[in-house]
């Protein structure tokens, strides 16, 4: 049960109660802005008035327990006593009308089958005289209501991330041929059901020698279904620094009969014109997770 469904089985009592004509929420400061419990709209205040006035809240292992300060008040001036009271003393009256809301409402908490609470405690009843806007009594019922929650992983609503592959590069001497591109990882088969993949890879080099701008470090499905998932070029900084790290995220598949792979290649996708030895004492990792 979440907070705000706890909030508005509040508010539903206090709407069913036959004397509660008015329902409020918050800090102290909050008690001047009282709330029709029919409409959940703003109105002038109407008496009895239960306002819930929430103090500190924990989380433990198994269970999240709340704690609220639950008042209720009537208006105790001079009309109020000599219509409704007859001559009785309006706060102790007033009190003792709050006491009885107070008891409904625990009662409520306590049997309901609206909220799945474990456990309901009071721990003091605290009768009250106070002069807001109005001049009010009544009392106020510290309780706190405790739920089970386990706290799952499962019900977190983030992706979850699955290591399917790690290498290292595959040659560290040199990478390029007369006509085509070379894998520096071996790469990763993709599986026949589609799913989201991360894909990071870090390479380091000695030395490069770029024959032209179009040489690239390609991230590619190759064999049935060919297509480029991105190009990373060799910029001054990249070729100073003699590094570059890549992160992607892609959704992969591979649809029978079909059999692609995702490789990490270097050189022309095309054409690479003939440079031996160009991409030497190469180190690095690939990394590649599922996400779910």
């Amino acid at each position: 049960m979440t907070y705000q469904e706890l909030l508005n089985a509040f508010k539903q009592f206090a709407a069913d109660h036959k004397q509660i004509m008015s329902w409020g929420y918050g800090q102290i400061s909050d008690i001047e802005h009282p709330i029709d419990p029919a409409t959940g709209q703003l109105k002038s205040r109407d008496y009895p008035y239960l306002f819930l006035n929430p103090t500190n809240h924990t989380f433990t292992q198994g269970t999240v327990t709340y704690r609220f300060n639950a008042i209720a008040m009537q208006l105790t001036d001079d009309r109020i006593e000599a219509i409704d009271y007859s001559g009785v003393d309006s706060v102790i009256k007033a009190q003792s009308d709050a006491q009885q809301i107070l008891a409904d409402f625990l009662a409520w908490l306590e049997y309901t089958d609206q909220i799945d609470s474990q456990i309901v405690r009071t721990t003091q009843l605290t009768p009250f005289r106070e002069r807001f806007n109005d001049t009010v009594a009544g009392m106020t019922a510290a309780i706190e209501i405790q739920f089970r929650n386990s706290l799952d992983l499962c019900d977190v609503p983030i992706d979850t991330y699955t290591l399917v592959l790690e290498q290292s590069v595959l040659d560290g001497s040199c990478y390029a041929s007369l006509t085509q591109c070379d894998r520096i990882f071996v790469g990763y088969d993709i599986p026949v059901t589609g799913a989201r993949y991360k894909i990071q890879f870090s390479i380091e080099w000695d030395q490069i020698a770029l024959v032209n701008q179009d040489t690239y470090v390609w991230v590619t499905q190759d064999n049935n279904e060919p297509r480029t998932l991105a190009t990373i070029p060799f910029t001054d900084a990249i070729e100073t620094g003699k590094t570059m790290e890549f992160t992607g995220e892609f959704f992969l598949e591979d649809p029978l009969p079909d059999n692609n792979e995702l490789y990490i290649v270097f050189g022309q996708y095309e054409e690479q014109s003939e440079v031996l030895n160009c991409f030497t004492n190469t180190t690095g990792t690939l990394k590649v997770w599922r996400i779910d």
